[in-house]
């Protein structure tokens, strides 16, 4: 990174150390998931989507990871709701009650 010719003037020395953010890649239009909330089977992913107090099984496409999110590029409606923990002990048809939400 370069800076100014006038910042050893504005208290920045050589060796200094900066934090920088910057967007990288960014995704304005998709939706994502905790990665904690997808499951492997054989070869499909899948999570479980609410819906009225039941779970009902998604097989889904991912797409990137980024940090606390996983972006899914298929089987996900804006506005659906994800069980955002591990689905390995759950099945199709559970009844679940929310009791917090994450995200």
């Amino acid at each position: 990174m370069a800076l100014p010719q006038d910042a050893p003037d504005n208290g920045v020395l050589p060796g200094f150390l900066a934090r920088v953010r910057m967007p990288i890649d960014e995704r304005p239009n998709v939706i994502a998931v905790p990665p904690s909330a997808i499951a492997e089977d054989d070869d499909e992913h899948y999570f479980y989507v609410i819906d009225d107090d039941l779970l009902h099984r998604r097989t889904i496409e991912r797409g990137a990871t980024r940090g606390k999110w996983t972006e899914v590029s298929e089987g996900l409606e804006k506005g659906e709701i994800v069980l955002a923990t591990n689905p390995i002990d759950m099945n199709e048809g559970d009844r679940v009650r929310i009791v917090g939400w994450r995200g």
